[in-house]
């Protein structure tokens, strides 16, 4: 294996030039005149990239004139692996390091930024080129964000036109975690506090990622910048949204699960503030499946933003409580909002409802919602479908929270037993159901119909219970009803 090694760092060294000595501890590099020739460092090594020596240190400084950004084209090859050897310190002089990059792109505004190198003891290749561009001129776009929106504006690159959003308070934007390939072009997202790029850049959208946390305006306007021509800023997704919605959140995590992505365990921490995941889904029947929750704390789930009146939440679990028989729970929309108010929870979510249907054990509660409950929609239609345990006997329990039966909407009930219909009920505006009163059959599967009609809907909300039957019971009640229906039509 040594072998091995030195004779691939044998074939580097012969086919590279020698590496420079850094000047006075540092290289500048300023805008050419013709920006259209890359500018490389230590030279153009479109083959192989540098070795550096041991311990070698330097500093590039990168200057940027107003109204342009440099793009730079980073590699940076750590062979020992042991440390970061790179970082990458931009205007607002905040830190990336850098272990290893494979043409990844970076960015500076102005003023620019600087590269460190630092080898110490490690063998590292090393080497960079740079282009500088002005911003793009095309027209900018305006949003309009209401705090009175319970759902927040799903934002990508759009084009990559530049965009300006409007509050009514103060803009506040959040970023969602992308696919891990994407990553590198979070960098390339600036936001700016104000109606344009002249105003102060408040950071990049990798930043926003890392720092779980929001960006917020100190007035009513962010404009949001995108660098560069790239299709994959289609593939990036960001939530904004009113301050309203957002003041007094501590940590912001965004998952964007969508199909069939594995997507992991998230940890929130809520110990000094609340702490919200952010799951987005580009399909509004789209859903999200909580299949664990555990911990301490309270978490609350809102179809969309988090609002103060509670309109929109949907329901309200205690960590530390034994949940399984709660769960898993489907969540239908596009934007679900899981705020923890206090304590530290892990928090499991698939982005299916592959399981939801299935009842492991009798005991289990849980709820079928309208994808846009609480909000006037057209995008309130649901089918949920829930099954006993082991295709066995059970007690179904429910009763309606909320139905909103406007515009010919109807909700329609089928209880069966082993595929055969043992209870029906159709509820419409002329029969709606009574909220909060329980109803129930037995049998072996429950299928509960939503059909928002033409019009739009404030949606619809109901809580169920699978509990444990008894054939006897199921036939006792079969029996009487046979000899009453014998004595009424005899």
């Amino acid at each position: 294996m040594p072998m091995i090694f030195l004779v691939s760092i044998k074939n580097i060294t012969s086919k590279q030039k020698n590496v420079l000595a850094c000047p006075n501890g540092g290289v500048v590099f300023n805008i050419p005149q013709n920006t259209s020739v890359l500018t490389w460092y230590p030279y153009n090594f479109t083959n192989v990239v540098p070795l550096f020596p041991l311990n070698y240190e330097c500093e590039y400084k990168i200057n940027v004139p107003s109204g342009w950004y440099a793009q730079i084209t980073l590699n940076v090859l750590n062979q020992d692996n042991t440390s970061s050897v790179v970082q990458v310190i931009d205007q607002l002089q905040r830190v990336e390091k850098v272990w290893t990059a494979n043409y990844e792109y970076f960015f500076f505004i102005a003023s620019g930024g600087t590269i460190k190198l630092s080898t110490e003891a490690s063998r590292v290749q090393f080497g960079f080129y740079v282009t500088w561009k002005q911003y793009s001129v095309r027209t900018q776009q305006a949003f309009n964000i209401s705090k009175f929106s319970y759902n927040p504006l799903v934002f990508k690159g759009n084009g990559v036109y530049p965009s300006i959003m409007k509050a009514d308070t103060k803009v506040s934007v959040t970023m969602m975690s992308p696919v891990h390939y994407l990553t590198e072009y979070l960098r390339g997202i600036i936001f700016f506090d104000g109606p344009n790029w002249n105003g102060t850049s408040i950071g990049t959208g990798l930043q926003l990622l890392n720092s779980k946390t929001q960006y917020v305006s100190s007035g009513q306007y962010m404009t949001i910048l995108f660098l560069g021509y790239y299709s994959w800023y289609d593939y990036v997704r960001m939530l904004i949204q009113d301050y309203e919605h957002t003041k007094g959140i501590v940590q912001f995590q965004g998952m964007s699960c969508q199909y069939d992505w594995e997507c992991p365990s998230i940890v929130l921490d809520a110990s000094t503030g609340p702490s919200v995941l952010q799951s987005y889904t580009d399909y509004s029947s789209a859903y999200d499946e909580i299949m664990s929750l555990e911990g301490t704390g309270t978490l609350e789930v809102y179809l969309g933003s988090v609002t103060e009146n509670k309109t929109n939440m949907v329901a309200s679990y205690k960590a530390q409580n034994n949940n399984v028989m709660r769960f898993p729970q489907e969540v239908l929309g596009k934007v679900k909002t899981y705020v923890l108010t206090e304590g530290n929870a892990t928090i499991k979510i698939l982005p299916s409802r592959y399981n939801f249907a299935e009842t492991k054990e009798f005991g289990r509660k849980g709820f079928i919602v309208s994808p846009n409950y609480g909000l006037l929609s057209n995008m309130q239609s649901i089918n949920g479908y829930i099954k006993s345990p082991n295709n066995s006997i059970a007690n179904f329990r429910f009763y309606f929270v909320s139905a909103n039966m406007d515009g010919g909407a109807q909700i329609k009930i089928i209880g069966r037993q082993q595929n055969k219909n043992v209870f029906t009920k159709l509820y419409n505006s002329s029969n709606p159901p009574i909220l909060n009163l329980f109803d129930d059959f037995y049998g072996t599967d429950l299928n509960v119909q939503y059909d928002a009609g033409s019009e739009p809907t404030t949606g619809f909300y109901m809580q169920f219970e699978v509990e444990r039957g008894s054939s006897f019971k199921s036939g006792v009640l079969a029996i009487v009803c046979s000899v009453l229906l014998f004595h009424l039509f005899k």
